[in-house]
């Protein structure tokens, strides 16, 4: 009884992903730059799932490293690298709040942090299988200029997921909104699976995932520098095609992991983009309060 409530509590937050499509878009004038943002995207040192959300509250600090910045796989014509810098304090009672801070190289900003964030969450674990989030985030500009600070400067982010025996699912979506208003939902499967224990504290395993993206091409509008009038009900269409092969090193409370990644990007407007291969690598520690370190044997 309680799994079929729990699985109809799923059913809702999904729905809920799939018509965040539908909001209200506002627009004013277009904008004919070109710039990327990321998202930061938490993870969790457990085996077992990727919830972020445990019994006891935690601390988790992490750097991620991209040596070809990605997003929506996109370059946007920008030969440049990344380098991200997050801070994750979670409750043992759902709550979250993060701050992030992104370096590009100095052929988007000059000598200067091009991006930050700061938000605030709430995930719950209905069953040992499905759980949610929601959570509100503000981005923070650096460069001063004035397309950026009030093109895109909020998101609103909802996810579920769900973990089956053999593989892991998950729905996610991102109303960005600001002058203008980008809508995303992003779909992952998953699964990870142990490669090797070198001890009790030290774990090797992939993930193997598949993603897609779906949102209405405004994003690519807004700071694309093709020829375009900004649609105000632009087509929610799918926009890229994600395979990743994540390897993560567990080290009792940290972890290391390299990634590849290929991406298929579908062309839009007059785009005329081919696959590409590129690489990502994040490092991270997790300090909990009050809680002995976990054995993952």
């Amino acid at each position: 009884m309680c799994n079929q409530k729990a699985f109809k509590i799923f059913l809702i937050l999904y729905f809920c992903v799939l018509t965040l499509n539908i909001f209200a878009q506002k627009v004013t004038n277009s904008i004919h730059k070109k710039n990327e943002f990321n998202k930061a995207i938490f993870d969790s040192l457990s085996l077992n799932k990727d919830s972020i959300h445990s019994n006891s509250s935690s601390l988790e600090i992490a750097i991620n490293a991209q040596p070809q910045v990605v997003y929506w796989g996109r370059t946007f014509g920008l030969k440049q690298n990344g380098l991200d810098f997050s801070l994750l304090f979670t409750s043992k009672t759902g709550v979250f709040i993060y701050n992030t801070f992104y370096y590009w190289s100095k052929e988007a900003t000059p000598n200067t942090i091009a991006f930050g964030d700061i938000g605030i969450g709430y995930e719950k674990e209905f069953t040992k299988r499905i759980y949610a989030s929601i959570s509100y985030e503000k981005w923070l500009t650096f460069n001063g200029e004035d397309y950026v600070n009030k093109a895109l400067n909020n998101a609103i982010t909802i996810q579920s997921s769900f973990e089956f025996k053999h593989f892991n699912f998950s729905a996610i979506a991102y109303d960005m909104f600001g002058n203008y208003n980008v809508l995303e939902n992003d779909f992952l499967i998953n699964k990870k699976i142990r490669l090797h224990t070198f001890s009790k504290t030290c774990v090797l395993f992939i993930k193997p995932e598949i993603s897609s993206v779906f949102a209405n091409k405004n994003f690519l509008t807004i700071y694309g520098d093709y020829p375009h009038d900004y649609n105000n009900q632009a087509t929610y269409r799918l926009i890229d095609i994600e395979t990743n092969l994540p390897f993560r090193l567990l080290l009792n409370n940290a972890y290391i992991e390299p990634a590849f990644h290929y991406a298929f990007p579908v062309n839009q407007l007059n785009e005329n983009l081919s696959p590409f291969f590129y690489f990502t690598l994040k490092t991270a520690v997790k300090f909990y309060v009050n809680k002995k370190l976990k054995k993952y044997y």
